[in-house]
């Protein structure tokens, strides 16, 4: 526990810096190097990692894709291009499935895929929320869900869980925390949104607030259980080693991938994107 308190301390203070620039192309560039180390582990828990044909293309677009997303201006054209090359990439490794003659099975070649898009659309979805006009507001608010949900669930399943929620993915989980979770991420939201508006005289829309931090909440909690599925079915306990007692970037962000294009898709609604108008 002294190692994790630690380790969540020191990553405070290194992504403090990129909050203060999230207006610069430090963040593009911080979300980037995240989200290469994350496909890696995600690839080396699938075991796909030693095939070449896959993993560099693989790692290349996760690096390229947030910067390309804070770079080019017009997003629905950037949206459009990021699904060619989903598709390009997608054509590329099914062809080099078959020129394999069986060595490696379909469905195989069709959950790496997906596995490592899924990670590249949550973390580039951070990048796309904070290109927004209210996104220096909008995009903690991804952090702000899955922090505040994976703490609470945690401290109120221990004080009050009596009922598992689902052993065969993650033992230790209960129903109790799950709803813990999800009020004070609720909560949470109207705090951040009250304290938005008294530091920058803005009206914050505390009904969308409320619901939002439900909705992401339970997001957030599916997330969490999705990566310790994957976990399980792999057998291996963290993605990676990078951060002692947390384990590595994906097992940290897990949450905050599932949440951000939800996140993002809430944006296109005005009711929402004018959440601190």
């Amino acid at each position: 526990m002294i190692t994790r308190i630690i380790t969540a301390i020191v990553m405070l203070i290194a992504v403090l810096p990129i909050i203060i620039f999230s207006h610069t192309v430090i963040l593009p560039v911080a979300i980037s190097i995240i989200a290469f180390v994350s496909v890696i582990e995600m690839m080396k828990c699938t075991g796909c990692s030693h095939d070449l044909w896959f993993s560099i293309p693989a790692a290349l677009i996760s690096a390229v894709l947030p910067i390309g997303g804070w770079f080019i201006k017009d997003k629905k054209q950037f949206i459009l291009l990021a699904l060619v090359v989903f598709y390009l990439f997608f054509l590329f490794i099914l062809s080099a499935t078959v020129l394999k003659r069986g060595k490696q099975k379909i469905v195989d070649s069709c959950f790496n895929f997906a596995a490592v898009v899924y990670v590249m659309v949550g973390f580039t979805s951070v990048v796309l929320i904070r290109c927004l006009d209210m996104g220096a507001y909008l995009y903690l608010m991804v952090f702000v869900a899955s922090c505040v949900t994976d703490i609470f669930a945690y401290f109120t399943g221990r004080l009050f869980g009596r009922h598992k929620l689902i052993v065969e993915v993650s033992p230790k989980k209960t129903v109790e925390g799950a709803i813990g979770g999800v009020v004070f991420c609720s909560l949470s939201f109207v705090i951040y949104g009250l304290c938005i508006g008294r530091i920058f005289d803005t009206t914050p829309n505390y009904i969308v607030l409320a619901l939002a931090g439900i909705i992401l909440s339970v997001i957030s909690q599916f997330g969490d259980l999705i990566a310790s599925l994957v976990k399980r079915q792999f057998g291996i306990k963290d993605f990676g080693k990078i951060l002692p007692g947390h384990g590595g970037f994906l097992d940290r962000f897990d949450s905050s991938i599932a949440i951000a294009p939800v996140m993002l898709i809430f944006c296109s609604f005005p009711e929402f994107f004018t959440l601190f108008g």
